[in-house]
């Protein structure tokens, strides 16, 4: 903040052009402002040259001028050229019309510089600035711009993307400065949601979001990215396909703990790389890591058909699938979440899925057209696999229950090569 200004401070005495400080109201733009003040007051080479009022640095002269700018305050605003403009906290931002009515003269843009800052949260979503200029700017469609950014599950530091990094710390450049337990009371201090936003830089819940941010949070195992395999325990596997050209492919694996009652996901892997990527050679990895937890078979709903079948089986693994849906999976682990009888391990695509799908229609899914739940589905799925054994009391002999059954129903599946019928799992 105090370098911005300063360097504020010299484009508006130094240049024959306008500069504007943008934020979400006056008082907070004022911040920015008053501290390019104190600095006017302690140089008297600044002083003579500026008149200070409450909104705006001016150049004596009237050849400069730097003037705070609230969100809210289009009219008036367009046309005109100047040197720089800084929006401050734009994640407060709740359209782009301060954008739209500020932008540079194309024919001039090489001469102006734009500085944008915030956080990601408050307003969340396309067509949120903060929104559409962080996935731009990650997605590489901005090449003139200069991108540098900290979050919980993503930077553009190399160094921060590295294995084993926590949320805090991949969030925090400036982590060794902190005192001692400021982030661990901050954490007691505020919400789930405020702490997600305010110290990891993630965005909150949507309004109509379908898990409740702090009970997902309690089931995460904070810092574990995966659990080893326990021999003697009984895994289950789910599979979330995807060809390869937007989604990820998923392998999750979760173990029914009997002690504690919990689903316990042990592990969530996705392919290697970004897409677009071979399904077959993510079927390959995911094998690999089947076989080393002593699994041969695999779950999975119906995409792909036979050949997702034929990759799976061409690995030693066999594939089976289940006729529940996406939406149903998630409403099953809805009560589970509340109940704490579900952990996670900490893997951000996982956590960061679970707190952004939404109810809607009726049905628990994705908040838009670009949201992914590709990890949401694979984990949901291995834990509701992990359905407990019946106890002793439970065991006794049933009624027979006579389902009617219609021939030509897609409940019914034909099991190649079997030479017979079955009728899929589900809960009649």
């Amino acid at each position: 903040m105090p370098q911005r200004a300063l360097h504020a401070a010299g484009l508006a005495v130094a240049a024959r052009q306008r500069l504007r400080i943008c934020s979400n109201d006056h008082d907070q733009a004022r911040d920015t402002l008053n501290i390019l003040k104190k600095l006017i007051a302690r140089n008297p080479i600044l002083e003579r040259e500026v008149d200070v009022t409450a909104n705006a640095v001016r150049r004596r002269d009237g050849n400069g001028t730097l003037a705070t700018v609230a969100s809210r305050e289009t009219r008036g605003l367009h046309g005109g050229s100047r040197l720089a403009t800084f929006y401050d906290e734009v994640g407060g931002f709740k359209d782009s019309d301060l954008f739209t009515a500020l932008a540079p003269d194309p024919h001039r843009a090489h001469e102006s510089l734009t500085y944008v800052t915030g956080y990601r949260g408050v307003h969340e979503g396309p067509g949120c600035p903060m929104h559409d200029y962080f996935e731009r700017c990650r997605a590489g469609t901005l090449p003139s711009d200069y991108f540098s950014w900290y979050d919980g599950e993503y930077s553009t530091d190399p160094d921060f993307m590295r294995d084993g990094l926590t949320p805090e710390e991949r969030a925090n450049p400036s982590l060794p400065s902190f005192a001692p337990g400021y982030l661990e009371e901050a954490y007691q201090r505020l919400s789930a949601a405020g702490y997600r936003q305010v110290h990891l830089n993630l965005p909150s819940q949507p309004s109509n979001a379908a898990f409740n941010v702090e009970a997902v949070e309690r089931c995460m195992i904070t810092g574990v990215r995966e659990l080893p395999r326990e021999h003697g325990r009984q895994y289950h596997a789910w599979f979330d396909g995807s060809g390869g050209s937007f989604a990820d492919s998923v392998l999750a694996l979760a173990y029914h703990d009997a002690p504690s009652g919990k689903a316990v996901v042990a592990r969530v892997e996705r392919q290697t790389g970004e897409p677009p990527f071979s399904p077959t050679q993510a079927i390959r990895k995911f094998a690999g890591i089947l076989h080393e937890y002593g699994l041969a078979r695999v779950n999975g709903d119906h995409w792909g058909g036979n050949q997702t079948r034929s990759d799976w089986e061409a690995e030693g693994i066999s594939y089976e699938t289940h006729m529940v849906s996406a939406s149903d999976l998630y409403e099953r682990l809805e009560p589970r979440i509340n109940n704490q009888t579900v952990a996670f391990v900490d893997v951000p695509r996982l956590r960061q899925q679970l707190l952004s799908v939404v109810s809607r229609n009726g049905k628990i899914q994705p908040r838009d057209g670009q949201s992914l739940d590709d990890h949401l589905n694979a984990a949901a799925g291995a834990v509701w696999l992990c359905r407990p054994p019946p106890r002793p009391e439970e065991m006794k002999a049933a009624a027979p229950v006579i389902v009617p059954i219609d021939p030509i129903s897609s409940a019914l599946q034909s099991t190649a090569g079997g030479g017979y019928w079955r009728v899929d799992d589900r809960d009649w």
